[in-house]
């Protein structure tokens, strides 16, 4: 097999496990709201402001594996579509 049909499987490889990643980050990303949810059922009002911090640090988290997940099909539309040119 040539280098380039290899690079072409690796990169259609490449797009498929980030297809899979992207899917399992998509079925996490419910588990932020929920958490979040007890926080603010539990210890809302915290007189320490721990609630807060806690919410806001989960918020954080759910912002970046949205980030994730826009990069991660981002990868595989570049991936997919340069192996469909080789």
């Amino acid at each position: 097999m040539s280098q380039l049909m290899q690079l072409r499987d690796q990169l259609l490889s490449v797009g498929q496990d980030a297809r899979r990643q992207a899917q399992a980050l998509l079925a996490f990303k419910p588990r932020f709201d929920t958490a979040a949810g007890m926080v603010a059922h539990l210890i809302g009002g915290a007189a320490t402001h721990t609630d807060l911090e806690m919410i806001a640090a989960i918020q954080a988290a759910q912002k970046k594996v949205d980030e994730a997940i826009i990069a991660l099909q981002q990868a595989i539309v570049a991936a997919e579509r340069y192996a469909s040119r080789m």
